[in-house]
This record gives C-alpha cells, sequence and structure tokens, in this order.
C-alpha cells in the first residue's frame, strides 16, 4: 500500500483546517480516505476488473455506495 497526506492550514498561524491521509492499493486504487480532525474515514473496496464496488463510512459503519455491474 501507499500512502500521501494532505494538509491546509490558516494563513498566518498554526492552526489546520483540513488534514487528510489516502492510501491505495498497488494498482492505483484508492483503499482508504482518513479526516484527521473528525476522525470519519472512508474505506474503498473493488472487484477483480479495479471497478469501484463498495465505498464504506467506518465512523457510522454505513455503506455510501454499492454498485452493481
Amino acid at each position: 500500500m501507499v500512502s500521501l497526506r494532505n494538509e491546509r492550514w490558516l494563513p498566518f498561524g498554526s492552526t489546520s483546517l483540513t488534514r487528510y491521509s489516502f492510501e491505495y492499493y498497488l494498482d492505483g486504487n484508492q483503499s482508504k480516505k482518513v479526516e484527521h480532525i473528525s476522525g470519519n474515514s472512508t474505506e474503498y473496496i473493488y472487484d477483480g476488473l479495479g471497478r469501484l464496488y463498495r465505498e464504506t463510512d467506518k465512523e457510522n459503519n454505513s455503506i455510501l455506495t454499492d454498485i452493481i455491474y
């Protein structure tokens, strides 16, 4: 897995407005997104052809997207 982090700060301050981290599978598909300030995370599952199959909100343990091809 590969990880990436993105932060946005207030000008002239030390307050972080947003802070996300992203994780990717080796094939380039996103596996997880975490918003560190709220603690919310979303996980992504793909089918064997690399198409998004399910998007899950881990904070509420709910399925956001469930796609059938």
